[in-house]
């Protein structure tokens, strides 16, 4: 299965770039082309919204039990040391959704392992520049302050970085803000609530919903 993923995946890249040749770059491939350059100084919250917005956010959704599949096997070989299959893996997911603060991670921790400075420099600074145009959106401990996401994996990817683990989850709405509350436990044993902006998302999936 872990193979089989890989090469559709592989496939999936070779065919949009290939694509891509004859058809100008949307916004999110334009700014996905600049940070594979190395070129990571970019505004990461139009980076996101450009993914949100685009054919491949929907290619994304629509393969999102393949996606999942690919999350739970870099864990899997990050806990078993192999780095390169960790590599792989999260060009894999990179090719599904740049955006994806989780394979960023762990490319930069693995760069890091077999010495390739250049590459983990570039993880660590696209990483950090995600979770900034996250959290710079409010403190999170308010629906009125609430941390604007596009997607719910970046409300994990936030508890997750943070050192919680989500125990509860509900949506709530003051007005036009709609919210995930999402109540966490710190490694200490403490709860402590963060809310999380979904009014982007919601639309979004209301839109789908509507369409059928």
């Amino acid at each position: 299965m872990k193979q089989f993923l890989l090469i559709f995946f592989c496939f999936f890249t070779y065919v949009i770039n290939v694509v891509a040749q004859t058809k100008p770059l949307n916004n999110y491939e334009r700014l996905v082309t600049q940070l594979e350059s190395g070129y990571t100084d970019i505004d990461y919250t139009q980076f996101r919204k450009s993914f949100f917005e685009s054919q491949e956010y929907a290619f994304k959704k629509d393969h999102i039990t393949n996606f999942d599949s690919l999350k739970n096997e870099i864990e899997t070989q990050a806990k078993n040391n192999k780095f390169f299959e960790v590599i792989k893996i999260g060009k894999a997911i990179l090719n599904l959704d740049y955006t994806s603060m989780m394979a960023h991670q762990y490319l930069r921790q693995m760069y890091g392992y077999v010495h390739d400075s250049a590459r983990e420099v570039k993880h660590k600074a696209i990483q950090y520049g995600l979770l900034r145009s996250m959290i710079g959106t409010g403190d999170g401990l308010s629906c009125n302050t609430a941390w604007e996401v596009f997607q719910t994996e970046e409300e994990y990817a936030i508890l997750a970085m943070i050192g919680t683990k989500s125990v509860e989850h509900e949506i709530v709405e003051m007005g036009l803000r709609v919210c995930d509350k999402i109540t966490v436990e710190t490694k200490e044993g403490k709860e402590r609530v963060y809310y999380f902006r979904i009014q982007k998302l919601k639309a979004n999936f209301e839109e789908k919903k509507a369409k059928g």
